[in-house]
């Protein structure tokens, strides 16, 4: 099984969406994760082993920590000039 934590992301490879992963339940069972381009997205209920078989079959890729950082620090860059 692939390692996943809260606050991973993941990007769907066919519809460019990313998701962050809000919560893991203790079985490591299921997941709650949202798509973080969505203002009004709400929280979708995935199970884990799913989540890891798109993984490992490609159709959803781990984002590195840092390019959720750059963009983030982006999007707050964006606001702050349009204030």
């Amino acid at each position: 099984m692939i390692p996943l934590a809260v606050n991973d992301l993941v990007k769907n490879i066919t519809n460019e969406q990313v998701y962050r992963i809000l919560w893991i339940d203790e079985s490591n069972l299921i997941t709650y994760i949202i798509d973080i381009d969505s203002p009004k997205a709400l929280p979708k209920l995935k199970k884990i082993d799913e989540l890891s078989k798109e993984i490992i079959d490609g159709e959803i890729i781990k984002l590195e920590q840092n390019v959720s950082q750059k963009r983030l620090f982006n999007e707050l860059s964006n606001k702050e000039h349009s204030c």
